[in-house]
């Protein structure tokens, strides 16, 4: 039976020691490939035309300077008038960029030997720490809004930082004594 490698997965698998190795290689480069293509796309798509750019209305004619003159000669637009749409403008300055994480709740999480449990979720990113308040039970239900700064970024696509959700269980009453 034929194998169904090409000749580059060949090659590479060849220069490792195991096929894990090979396949960790392989994965490497597929995503390598993926992602320059994401990148390509995107950027194509930013790419816009003369009539997305510029919106050109027509000049009134001889019939619509004297239409303006006595009287509208189309009462129909009144009542249908044409729709702009909103031009979306993206301002933002690299220095106050923000990272909002929502949390929305929990479900069915461990309780403690007593049946309680106080939970509170820690969200991290490049090193700064946010967390919620403490809700109880098992299943709770925060709906709080997280914001963490993103720090030294020149270009969005170079951010390459995990977002880290921690959820602990707040133990209130301890004394701190040894």
């Amino acid at each position: 039976m034929p194998s169904t490698a090409s000749g580059d997965d060949r090659r590479t698998k060849a220069l490792f020691r195991t096929t894990v190795d090979a396949v960790r290689a392989i994965g490497r480069a597929n995503a390598i490939r993926l992602r320059t293509k994401l990148l390509d796309n995107e950027n194509d798509a930013a790419a816009l035309t003369y009539s997305e750019i510029v919106r050109e209305e027509p000049l009134p004619g001889l019939f619509g300077a004297l239409g303006s003159l006595f009287g509208p000669a189309d009462l129909s637009r009144k009542l249908k008038p044409m729709r702009r749409t909103p031009i979306r403008q993206q301002n933002f300055s690299p220095s106050s960029l923000n990272l909002v994480v929502n949390i929305q709740s929990g479900m069915n999480l461990p309780t403690r030997s007593d049946g309680q449990v106080h939970a509170v979720v820690e969200v991290e990113f490049q090193n700064s720490r946010c967390s919620t308040p403490s809700v109880s039970g098992r299943n709770p239900s925060w709906h709080h809004g997280l914001s963490l700064p993103v720090d030294g970024v020149d270009d969005l696509k170079s951010i390459i930082d995990c977002v880290k959700l921690n959820v602990y269980d707040q133990v209130f009453g301890l004394d701190s004594q040894a």
